[in-house]
């Protein structure tokens, strides 16, 4: 691992503190159809959400990176690890510093297996890449053709238990999530979405979540069938732009109470999707390209940037 240097453009922890409360509004006036209900989110800008448990939070900081940021995971110790695609790194990032733990092409969405081991989308190489606990390379696959299906750009992923392998290739119109099984071996789950991106598992439900991109949704992928049974979870706010790539949700996680966490790329926003309630829940990121979240009991971790491929920025939420 190398030290990022203190000044220079690897300058690190720049971090700007953040009140909560001005931290936490929402946009004015944003109205979300969900199915037959009607969300109506905040006339009020501090309207504070009850989903986000605020009065948990104990410090919120921006750190500025020099490259747009992706992938947040934290490992069994707490570290939190991110990556910074054109960047060519995965990062590091204690309470003091930042620092390269390994170096990869295009790193982009990435899990941290039960084993410890981090895996990651390799975007532009069109790989999957497995690093062991220090930062050295373990395995690449090669994904190639699959089902007829030449993967182009995995994007993010998600790995159970016995090492099945899901993954997004993030394509225009003929885009598509792969499986890959416990013996390596790989199948089409879903072909022809549009950029399909962000990709969570629920193992009780055996349902995929899916952020279709261009499509501005989320969908919901029912493994209990072949092929899997596809429906729409979650149409989400358009940009005012009216422009699809101004819309554009990106990376997904799941809460502790099993909320799905949605990253609004082009709105700049966070949505929390809560199933019993079915009702979306959204607050301002404060990134303006937001591409990806982490969610667990003790910090919400923000990642995207200004532009692509940078500058870049991380916003660390500690309850």
């Amino acid at each position: 691992m190398h030290q990022l240097p203190l000044t220079g453009i690897f300058a690190p922890l720049i971090l700007r503190y953040i009140p909560l409360v001005s931290a936490m509004r929402m946009p004015n006036n944003l109205n979300i159809n969900i199915g037959e209900n009607q969300c109506f989110l905040s006339n009020k800008s501090t309207t504070m959400l009850n989903p986000l448990q605020l009065d948990k939070f104990k410090k919120d900081v921006l750190i500025d990176t020099p490259f747009y940021t992706e992938g947040p995971v934290v490992d069994s110790l707490g570290n939190v690890f991110i990556t910074n695609l054109l960047g060519g790194q995965i990062l590091k990032i204690d309470d003091q510093s930042m620092e390269e733990w390994a170096v990869c092409k295009s790193p982009n969405g990435q899990f941290i297996a039960p084993n410890g081991n981090h895996f990651v989308c390799n975007s532009l190489a069109g790989s999957l890449e497995c690093f062991a606990q220090n930062g050295e390379l373990v395995k690449t696959w090669c994904i190639g053709e699959v089902d007829h299906h030449f993967v182009q750009c995995p994007n993010d992923l998600w790995i159970e238990p016995d090492g099945t392998i899901f993954f997004t290739d993030s394509v225009r119109h003929e885009g598509a999530v792969v499986g890959i099984d416990k013996a390596g071996q790989a199948r089409i789950i879903v072909r022809d979405l549009d950029y399909p991106n962000g990709i969570v598992y629920d193992a009780k439900k055996k349902c995929l979540y899916v952020a279709e991109s261009f499509k501005n949704r989320i969908l919901m992928m029912d493994l209990h069938f072949d092929p899997p049974q596809v429906q729409v979870l979650v149409d989400l706010p358009k940009h005012p732009s009216g422009k699809e790539a101004d819309n554009l949700p990106d990376g997904l996680a799941f809460d502790e109470s099993g909320n799905l966490w949605i990253a609004h790329h082009g709105m700049g926003l966070v949505h929390c999707f809560d199933f019993q309630q079915n009702q979306l829940f959204s607050m301002e990121s404060l990134i303006p390209l937001t591409s990806n979240i982490h969610v667990d009991h003790h910090r919400i971790i923000i990642t995207g940037g200004l532009s692509e491929p940078g500058p870049g920025s991380v916003r660390i939420i500690n309850r």
